[in-house]
């Protein structure tokens, strides 16, 4: 894990330290760590949603069916037994 120093003016260090101790962290920098990872979290779910929705968007929608599956399953078999081998 990496680490990175940040500057926060006074009034700002005092609210990561009251929300850190509130929410039962260890050090204002774990708090601060879980933040950032719930926003980076967030981003990756909006990310998610947008791909789904231009899925949704791109055309006639198809049938989802057990023998579906297994035609993609066997298409991508072919296509990996195809592959050069290094």
């Amino acid at each position: 894990m990496r680490t990175i120093d940040v500057s926060l003016p006074d009034e700002v260090q005092a609210f990561v330290e009251t929300q850190a101790e509130h929410a039962g962290y260890e050090t204002p920098g774990k708090y601060v760590e879980a933040v950032l990872r719930e926003l980076w979290r967030g981003n990756a779910k909006s990310d998610i949603e947008q791909q789904l929705r231009e899925g949704f968007a791109s055309g006639d929608p198809i049938e989802v069916t057990p023998e579906f599956w297994k035609g993609l399953k066997d298409r991508l078999r072919a296509r990996h037994a195809a592959r050069p081998q290094s």
